[in-house]
């Protein structure tokens, strides 16, 4: 039978704690950087359907297709510029009844910068983004020319 000493304990209770915190550390870092790397993709989502539903809401402010398609465009458009992100990526499209009680859909399409994620080979990352938010136009409305 062999007696461990205080300090043979202590030493081994060391090597212990030391491989406990690199498996901490590693789980931490791989956390953090995927938190990183995704924030962009989470931050092209919202901007898509921000998009969409700017869109929509500003499609369905006119009984005249063709105003209220442009009014919805613009501002899809102009919806991506405000988050920072390349509005030439982007297709924009309203569609739908302009009519009375008419409901427009707008679908917004997002060309992804795959450049821009390094790990997408062990990561799959989608190379579009698509959106569509519907509303209908309001029954009491003028239309006015």
């Amino acid at each position: 039978m062999q007696h461990v000493t205080q300090s043979q304990f202590r030493q081994s209770e060391k090597g212990q704690s030391s491989l406990e915190f690199i498996v901490v550390l590693t789980f931490f870092m791989f956390l953090i950087s995927w938190m990183f790397l995704s924030a962009p993709m989470f931050h092209m989502a919202i901007a898509v359907r921000q998009a969409a539903y700017d869109c929509a809401f500003s499609a369905v402010q006119s009984l005249s297709q063709e105003q209220g398609y442009m009014q919805g465009v613009v501002a899809g458009q102009q919806s991506f510029a405000a988050s920072g992100l390349n509005s030439n990526r982007a297709t924009v499209t309203p569609l739908g009844n302009w009519d009375r009680g008419g409901l427009v859909t707008c679908r917004v399409t997002y060309s992804v910068p795959l450049e821009n994620f390094p790990l997408r080979r062990v990561a799959p990352v989608p190379s579009t983004l698509e959106y569509s938010y519907s509303l209908p136009l309001q029954k009491y409305k003028s239309k006015w020319q």
